[in-house]
C-alpha cells in the first residue's frame, strides 16, 4: 500500500508529461481529489506506522505533524517545481526511525 501511495505521489511532479503522451493519471483525471486524498494517506500512514513501531506519543505527534505538513504542500503548493519538492518531502516523511 505504502508503495501505491508512493507511486500517486510521483504523479503529481510529471502531469505535464503524461499529458503530453496521453496518459492519464489520477492527479490529471481527479486533481482536487488525488491531492486530498494524498494528504489523508500520509496522515493515515504516520498513524498506522507509529502504532506498528511503537513509538512514544511525542514521537508519534511529531510524526503525524511532519505528514500532515507534507500532505499540506501538495494541497497548497500545486505548481510542477513545489510537486517536486513536495514529492522529495514526501520520501522523508516515509523513512522510518
Amino acid at each position: 500500500a505504502i508503495v501505491i501511495t508512493t507511486i500517486h505521489t510521483q504523479d503529481f511532479r510529471d502531469c505535464e508529461g503524461d499529458r503530453a503522451v496521453g496518459r492519464i493519471t489520477i492527479p490529471i483525471a481527479y486533481p482536487s481529489a488525488a491531492r486530498y486524498t494524498t494528504f489523508l494517506a500520509l496522515v493515515a500512514w504516520a498513524t498506522v506506522l507509529s502504532i506498528f513501531w511503537k513509538l512514544q506519543l511525542w514521537e508519534t505527534m511529531a510524526y503525524v505533524a511532519f505528514s500532515a505538513y507534507v500532505g499540506i504542500r501538495f494541497i497548497v503548493e500545486k505548481s510542477m517545481e513545489s510537486d517536486e519538492i513536495s514529492y522529495q518531502w514526501y520520501n522523508v516523511s516515509t523513512v522510518p526511525f
